[in-house]
């Protein structure tokens, strides 16, 4: 589902629209908001979000936005692990109990050299089982489901967002990120048109990447 907003609306204060919206279009009943996973960036990760979709009955894996905040608990990293998936990457379980939620979550530090030498960091929040993120990460059944395997899903299910970005990234080619009419509503048209080019070149994709049946006809 698209959606147009002005220029000036950042994801913080729209996200609860924009998902309500989903909700109803979808028409999705409580059991299965419970098998729906929102994942977000820290664009929407502000605590009050989080605790409506957690409120709303929806698996949440999101960014926390608050960089001053993930600096303080980064510092109660025990112990930091080499992200395998991205090796001048490190990551671990912050050890601090997480109290400002209405439901049980983990959160995961991450934290990367800059160019200046200083780390980034960052915090992931995450609602989902380890059951759940192994089986959401494609983490083979014969994998050992200890901490680390887990902690290591979790990030790399966060990073599966940028396949998706990097899906729309290639429309660029039919004018989707160009916002080059004056009137809000034709603008809000013209962004439907792409959508459906998008979705049709999804399609066109699929169908010819699907092999032809087999001649199964026997000559007399």
């Amino acid at each position: 589902m698209d959606r147009l907003v002005p220029g000036n609306c950042q994801l913080n204060a729209t996200l609860q629209t924009l998902v309500s919206a989903a909700q109803n279009t979808l028409q999705l009943d409580s059991e299965q908001r419970q098998q729906t996973l929102v994942r977000i960036d820290a664009g929407g990760g502000s605590a009050p979000n989080l605790n409506w979709l957690l409120e709303q009955g929806y698996e949440v894996l999101g960014k926390a936005c608050s960089g001053q905040q993930s600096r303080l608990l980064v510092t109660t990293v025990q112990h930091w692990i080499t992200d395998t998936q991205v090796p001048e990457r490190q990551i671990g379980w912050v050890c601090e109990e997480p109290g400002a939620f209405v439901r049980p979550v983990r959160r995961v530090a991450v934290r990367s050299r800059k160019a200046n030498g200083q780390w980034g960091v960052g915090v992931l929040i995450c609602s989902l089982s380890d059951q759940a993120l192994l089986h959401l990460a494609g983490v083979p059944l014969e994998a050992p489901a200890d901490e680390q395997t887990a902690l290591r899903a979790l990030v790399a299910l966060y990073d599966q967002r940028g396949g998706i970005e990097t899906s729309f990234k290639g429309d660029k080619g039919i004018g989707l990120t160009k916002r080059n009419k004056k009137r809000f509503e034709a603008q809000q048209m013209l962004m439907l048109l792409g959508s459906l080019a998008h979705n049709v070149i999804v399609w066109a994709q699929e169908w010819l990447n699907t092999p032809a049946p087999a001649d199964t006809s026997v000559e007399p």
